[in-house]
């Protein structure tokens, strides 16, 4: 799985099960599942998910904190990648090196 925005880099990590809560992440249990990096500890944390269609899941996520959050659409593109595409909410940002990306 490939997110269309995270592209060529190569120190994002990612779980995600749009069917069932049982992602473990770094001190967080039960989650729907994480985006995170190796280059930082920070997590975003998949609290749910729903499927809409066939191609198409509605997530939302809360930074590790809980101070930002944020829902948006997981599509399946035609070329078997994935774009997710912010609805509403925080903007999803990765810190790598005490640097926002």
């Amino acid at each position: 799985m490939i997110f269309n925005i995270l592209k060529g880099i190569n120190w994002i990590h990612y779980t995600i099960n749009i069917y069932f809560t049982n992602v473990n992440s770094t001190n967080y249990e039960m989650v729907s599942g994480y985006i995170g990096t190796t280059k930082s500890n920070d997590v975003w944390l998949i609290t749910s998910a729903k499927i809409k269609d066939k191609n198409t899941a509605s997530l939302s996520i809360i930074n590790d904190y809980g101070s930002e959050d944020l829902t948006c659409t997981l599509s399946l593109n035609t070329d078997n990648t994935f774009t997710l595409k912010q609805d509403n909410g925080a903007t999803l940002k990765i810190c790598s090196r005490q640097k926002i990306r």
